[in-house]
Parts: structure tokens; C-alpha cells; sequence
């Protein structure tokens, strides 16, 4: 079911069309052993992700990667000083996984009157 004002194709009907594609790869029978491994994980990867794969078709606005997200933490993780992992452990112990989240930056005001004051 595709979301209001969305146009483009929902997600049963494109994982309708992986799936033939993928079953019509399972016919093949002249393969080498290495590409007859192939089909075969590639099909396994497919099944294990399958729940997961299509809800950018039915939501407006979800991205069909994370590669934005996936950029923006490989930029965040650049600019902070380097450190090594036994520096790293202790604050990550104390304060669990990091996040990285992308803000306005005129609001950094408001987001540093609403942290706790260090003292």
C-alpha cells in the first residue's frame, strides 16, 4: 500500500518482481560451481533480509539506503580527535553507544541550556 501522493510502485509489487527474478534464477542449471555458490547467497541473503527490504516503496520520504546516514557519521567520526580504543572504553562504559544525529545548527542555544551543567 503505497503512502497518499506517492506515485511510484508499492512494495508487494516490487518484491512480486525480485522474487520472479530471483525464482527465475533458480532454473538455471548450466553454472559453475562458483556462480551455482552465488545464486545460492545470494537468494539466502535475500530471504533473511526480505522483511526488512521494501518499506521504502510504501513510506514517502524513507530513503531506500542509509548511505546519507552512513556518510554523515564517517564525517562526524573524522573531525573528532583520534583516540585509542583503551581511551575510548571508559566513556563508552559510562555513557553507552554513541549517536550521531544532524541538527539545525542555530539551535545548539537551546540544546546546550537543556544538557546538564557540568560542575
Amino acid at each position: 500500500m503505497a503512502s497518499q501522493g506517492f506515485s511510484g510502485p508499492g512494495s508487494a509489487a516490487v518484491a512480486r518482481e525480485l522474487a520472479h527474478y530471483l525464482g527465475s534464477l533458480t532454473i538455471i542449471a548450466d553454472l559453475s560451481p562458483w556462480l551455482r555458490q552465488f545464486r545460492q547467497d545470494v537468494c539466502d541473503l535475500s530471504e533473511r533480509y526480505w522483511s526488512g527490504l521494501f518499506h521504502c516503496y510504501d513510506v514517502l520520504g524513507l530513503p531506500a539506503t542509509n548511505n546519507a546516514h552512513e556518510s554523515l557519521y564517517g564525517q562526524t567520526k573524522r573531525q573528532l580527535p583520534p583516540v585509542g580504543v583503551s581511551e575510548l572504553r571508559t566513556p563508552l562504559l559510562r555513557r553507552g553507544a554513541w549517536a550521531v544525529l544532524q541538527y539545525d545548527s542555530s539551535l545548539v542555544g537551546l540544546l546546550r541550556s537543556l544538557l546538564p551543567k557540568r560542575g
